[in-house]
């Protein structure tokens, strides 16, 4: 879902997020979000789900 989105961006810009401990600083928050519990998607499953099934029958 988040190919060629994620997998393109370059952290690395010292323009964008300087340098040393100045791009820690940066970039420590950016990076934590994709830590968040909230965005733990592992435990999902569509089993059973309606649309699913109606589509399988076609």
């Amino acid at each position: 879902m988040l190919k060629k989105v994620i997998d393109r961006a370059y952290y690395n810009d010292t323009e964008k997020f300087r340098r040393g401990a100045k791009m820690v600083t940066t970039l420590t928050p950016l990076i934590n979000i994709f830590s968040r519990e909230e965005l733990n998607f592992s435990r999902n499953r569509a089993d059973g789900d309606d649309i699913l099934v109606l589509e399988a029958g076609r």
